[in-house]
């Protein structure tokens, strides 16, 4: 039988999600069984509705403007996978670019890996790391407010890195959050105040309340180390994005 896929998203760019479909499942179709996404902001929910109705893989779950603020990703995540009925669960984004070698690929699902990495390039950090994000279903969970952490319920896992797929994470769709300042070490970013309303202001708005939620809140976290020093070094910049947030979404 062959493999088959879920892939699971959370979107609020609706032009970009649609061409990520339409790019992804001409890529990948043979395997896609599913597009499950998730949607919170209400200025875009319609056009996500009427993507839905128009493909039939793409299932849309929604929830309130304030949900993510309040609840982090790894609710929305844990919630995406649960009852997946495919062989595996590949998580992207709206603006992530699928390279898929089919032979290769192919292949390399045949021998029934457990976990896939993936190649993958970091628009804003302008660095290829390798993401697992591919998985079969029920062997971990999501942990954490911000969305890196994972646990997996088993040490004894095949995992492969793969030669049939890689990804470009291209989530700067701002020119000037594109090329970041990072300090002398470049282990974290110096953050600069958006202009309020674009892309890069929106996603900010997001990643910086849940940084101050997890530096003043205890807000889980399994590297919470590493935010504490981001907000040590961007404090100003990271209590505005946060009073901003608890104004609009009271929090």
């Amino acid at each position: 039988m062959k493999p088959t896929i879920t892939l699971v998203s959370m979107s609020r760019r609706l032009e970009a999600y649609k061409e990520f479909v339409r790019h992804t499942d001409e890529l990948m179709g043979e395997w896609i069984t599913q597009f499950r996404v998730f949607v919170n902001d209400p200025e875009t929910l319609t056009g996500y509705k009427e993507l839905e109705r128009d493909v039939p893989k793409i299932k849309l779950f929604q929830a309130p403007p304030d949900f993510v603020f309040k609840h982090g990703h790894d609710t929305v995540y844990n919630f995406l996978e649960k009852n997946v009925e495919s062989t595996y669960i590949l998580k992207l984004f709206d603006t992530d670019i699928v390279y898929v070698d089919h032979d290769v690929f192919a292949k390399e699902l045949g021998e029934g890996p457990d976990i896939v990495g993936m190649n993958t390039y970091m628009q804003r950090g302008n660095v290829w790391e390798w993401k697992y994000q591919m998985y079969k279903p029920n062997l971990m969970k999501w942990f954490g407010l911000v969305h890196e952490n994972q646990v997996w319920n088993s040490k004894d896992l095949k995992m492969i890195q793969s030669e049939g797929l890689k990804v470009e994470h291209m989530n700067a769709l701002d020119p000037e959050s594109r090329e970041l300042e990072k300090t002398p070490d470049g282990q974290f970013i110096i953050l600069k105040k958006t202009e309020e309303g674009t892309d890069s202001d929106k996603r900010n708005m997001l990643y910086e309340t849940l940084t101050w939620k997890i530096v003043h809140e205890g807000g889980r976290q399994q590297n919470a180390a590493w935010f504490h020093k981001h907000y040590e070094i961007n404090r100003e910049v990271v209590d505005w994005y946060y009073q901003r947030a608890k104004q609009k979404f009271n929090l």
